[in-house]
């Protein structure tokens, strides 16, 4: 096992090889609480990707909403987890460790999520740039009808180097999170200076994650290929988050993003449901309409028995 850098026997009374005692109490409820939140998180991502696969549009969703939402929920993964590096290093020692780490688990489910949209973005951007020039080269179309796109190719390839760069900024800040704790600690002033900037920075990409997609769905004034139920199940969890971060015990400073995020989620389901449901009649009317309107066109194109007759 690791020596804590944060123990020392000559002026502390304690084992620099038992990490334990940095687990804190938490209540049944409080655990029970945190399970379901787990399973919720990564339930409320699932609408998303999957609305993303039935339609393989990227309409009504802004790629700049996704770029930020993977630098928010990585950059607010490195902070917990540093913060939280002393209870990790736990988990080597007793399996009791994942009460405290409720907060670690939940944002890590959601960003793996995201990671899974945001790449279907990509691949679908490109199809979509793909049909509109079969079309307007007079070539047959692809075999899945995808709808056509504005964007340039020089424009889906920096799309496409924007994705690579997170990749490596992920794959780098990994280890560098690792070493810090092994070598400093969560005692060392330089070391939680770090967790709160990136704190700090996962709580300005939160507001440059989801205000753009805020004004794309006032301007749209529409849901688009943006997942209603998944903002539904992901708003309270963030509510949820915030109270079981409390009961774990973790520092202030963690919070500042959840309680950002709060606010911003809130504010686009309230859009959403608005569009959704109230505007112009509702985009859920208006869509059961049209397959109404669908069904009656089908049957009016077979033919009757008093026309076979």
């Amino acid at each position: 096992m690791l020596k804590d850098p944060c123990c020392d026997p000559k002026t502390q009374m304690c084992d620099p090889y038992d990490y334990t005692h940095y687990l804190k109490e938490v209540s049944v409820f409080t655990q029970v609480t945190g399970v379901l939140l787990d399973i919720g998180s990564l339930i409320s991502v699932l609408p998303q990707v999957w609305k993303l696969y039935k339609q393989k549009a990227t309409s009504g969703i802004s790629l700049h909403m996704f770029i930020m939402a993977m630098y928010n929920q990585w950059n607010t993964i490195e902070s917990i987890f540093m913060a939280q590096f002393n209870k990790v290093m736990a988990c080597f020692q007793t399996a009791k460790c994942w009460t405290n780490l409720v907060s670690l688990f939940q944002y890590f489910l959601i960003f793996l999520g995201y990671i899974v949209a945001y790449t279907q973005y990509i691949y679908y951007e490109g199809k979509e740039i793909e049909q509109t020039k079969r079309l307007q080269n007079n070539l047959p179309p692809l075999s899945f009808p995808y709808a056509t796109s504005t964007v340039t190719d020089a424009q889906h390839r920096k799309n496409w180097i924007v994705y690579s760069i997170f990749i490596v900024y992920m794959c780098i800040s990994i280890p560098g999170g690792i070493v810090a704790g092994i070598y400093y600690g969560n005692c060392d002033t330089v070391f939680t200076t770090f967790i709160f900037i990136y704190q700090i920075t996962a709580m300005i990409t939160s507001v440059l994650e989801w205000v753009p997609q805020i004004i794309k769905t006032y301007k749209c004034k529409s849901c688009g290929s943006f997942s209603l139920l998944g903002m539904c199940i992901q708003t309270p969890g963030q509510a949820i988050g915030l109270f079981v971060m409390i009961g774990t015990k973790t520092a202030w400073y963690v919070w500042l993003t959840t309680v950002c995020s709060l606010i911003l989620h809130t504010t686009l389901l309230v859009q959403l449901i608005y569009y959704y449901f109230f505007y112009l009649g509702g985009e859920f009317r208006k869509n059961k309409y049209i397959t109404i309107s669908e069904k009656d066109k089908q049957q009016d194109k077979q033919p009757s028995e008093d026309n076979l007759v």
